[in-house]
């Protein structure tokens, strides 16, 4: 599930704030919207840990320029001293992703995700002003309030799964230059 677009916006509101932890909780409480509200409590643990976040960059369309996709990314923060992809996902706290976690098929694909964004962050000419980002977090925001789960990437991850992006792609591209159109599956299957 991803983030509706009031949610995102109030969440990227929040990193924006910094870790002044009252004005963090006034902005939560000045919200209505009690489900918004709640994705913004789970979100907050994350935010206190996440190192300057008033310099993150957030929601920018990327562009691969060899790999020719395109997207655009919830975030770019330093976390544990290392810059960082993050990918905002919202998931009631009893869905299968929240269950199955890293086993999920959900889990799987979001990795692939931000390995590809990731990528293309580090080769777009309008982003080499920041750090090469290195790692990913996918952060589940639970709907019921709860302090999200946090799953870190490391380097060597981002950098297998890319990998496995690469192939999807020359497969696609094989596939549009081939005269027989065959339908093209970018589904995730172990």
């Amino acid at each position: 599930m991803t983030l509706g677009t009031n949610t995102h916006s109030r969440v990227e509101e929040m990193l924006k704030t910094g870790h002044d932890e009252s004005s963090l909780t006034q902005l939560i409480d000045s919200v209505k919207n009690i489900a918004i509200k709640n994705y913004m409590k789970s979100a907050l643990p994350v935010i206190l840990k996440i190192q300057h976040p008033e310099t993150s960059v957030c929601e920018k369309s990327v562009r691969h320029p060899t790999l020719a996709y395109q997207g655009r990314f919830d975030a770019v923060v330093q976390y544990k001293n290392n810059w960082c992809i993050l990918d905002w996902k919202t998931s009631p706290a009893q869905s299968t992703f929240s269950k199955q976690g890293e086993e999920s098929l959900s889990y799987l694909t979001y990795v692939r995700q931000l390995a590809a964004y990731a990528s293309a962050f580090n080769h777009d000419h309008r982003h080499q002003s920041y750090p090469i980002v290195k790692q990913g977090l996918l952060v589940s925001l639970k709907e019921d309030g709860t302090p999200a789960e946090v799953y870190e990437i490391p380097e060597d991850g981002l950098e297998q799964t890319l990998e496995d992006v690469k192939s999807k792609l020359k497969e696609f591209w094989a596939k549009v230059m081939s005269t027989d159109l065959n339908n093209i599956d970018f589904a995730y299957r172990p």
